[in-house]
């Protein structure tokens, strides 16, 4: 017959071998390394604005593993490559005042930076089968267009835009930088235009280079429920 005392016994030592479980599988599950300890994982995405505070000017940097650094604009599509290093907890990228540390992006020269972010590289599209919509606007801050939309293909790096959706006004490819941000630099009957866009907490940051004016246009584009 099984005691009191055996029972209470038993349910001490399967206690005790349940605690040891849950602390041995806490301690094998690996902390996520951020920018600094694994730059390569990340992209960071900068929205700098003019003085008068009206003008935007969008970046997005590419870390790779040989401690290079792609700058991707709308004005050069084609990728700028930097070097860059790790001073203690700070990343730098050399030839700008850009500083990046775990949570904040600080750039001490030109442009006041307006918003950032920290974007940990997916090994899907996070844009596919999507359409974001919203408000494009001048660098005056005037509107350029009132309605304006993106739809982004499920299965493909193929994207569509227009001024009210479904109806589409050109039809283009795309380049995906590290699952969260697309490279527009050969848009049908815009030669020499270009346009970069990047998802930030579910929202669409986008910036058009308008060669032919030189000018460049910007908007917050919101996704479609």
């Amino acid at each position: 017959m099984i005691t009191k005392l055996t029972t209470t016994i038993l349910c001490m030592l399967l206690a005790t071998g349940m605690l040891i479980s849950c602390k041995k599988d806490a301690e094998t599950v690996p902390k996520e390394k951020g920018i600094i300890e694994d730059p390569a994982n990340y992209v960071v995405y900068i929205r700098l604005q003019s003085p008068s505070g009206s003008a935007y000017y969008d970046e997005l940097y590419d870390f790779s593993p040989d401690n290079k650094m792609y700058t991707y604009t709308p004005e050069i599509p084609q990728g700028a490559i930097r070097n860059y290093s790790i001073d203690g907890n700070i990343l730098k990228i050399e030839g700008t005042m850009v500083e990046i540390t775990q949570d904040k992006v600080t750039n001490e020269g030109g442009w006041d930076i307006k918003d950032f972010a920290i974007l940990k590289k997916q090994s899907s599209n996070q844009l596919a089968g999507k359409v974001y919509t919203g408000v494009y606007y001048k660098n005056d801050g005037s509107v350029l267009h009132p309605s304006f939309f993106y739809q982004f293909h499920p299965s493909s790096t193929t994207k569509k835009a227009g001024l009210v959706f479904p109806t589409v006004a050109r039809e283009d490819t795309y380049i995906l930088i590290g699952g969260v941000a697309a490279l527009g630099k050969n848009i049908p009957g815009y030669p020499g235009d270009a346009e970069l866009l990047v998802l930030v907490n579910e929202k669409l940051y986008v910036n058009y280079y308008d060669s032919t004016n030189d000018k460049m246009y910007s908007g917050i584009f919101s996704k479609q429920q």
